[in-house]
């Protein structure tokens, strides 16, 4: 199987999760599977601009549009689980 480069901008990745050895990276139109653990990903990204929700999922911090009870809303509808672990750091980081 060939392998497939695309070049995302960071601004237009909603969320990532994880899927055992696999990420799903989560657009506004599509999504794309990455070989990859959630935590070499995260390493990736700056951590100005993404924050941990769910040891699953990492989320946009400038598509969140409200955080509820367990979950985290973003842009277009789009919602994530929020787990206690992370709660507090978000609330931290998103709600200054």
């Amino acid at each position: 199987m060939d392998k497939i480069f695309y070049k995302v901008k960071l601004s237009e990745i909603y969320y990532v999760k994880s899927d055992s050895n696999y990420v799903e990276v989560f657009l506004e139109q599509k999504k794309h599977l990455v070989r990859s653990t959630l935590k070499n990903f995260i390493d990736l990204l700056p951590e100005d601009k993404f924050i941990q929700v769910h040891r699953s999922y990492i989320v946009n911090i400038n598509e969140i549009t409200s955080i509820g009870d367990g979950e985290v809303n973003l842009t277009g509808d789009r919602t994530t689980p929020l787990s206690a672990n992370y709660k507090d750091s978000v609330f931290n980081r998103v709600v200054k």
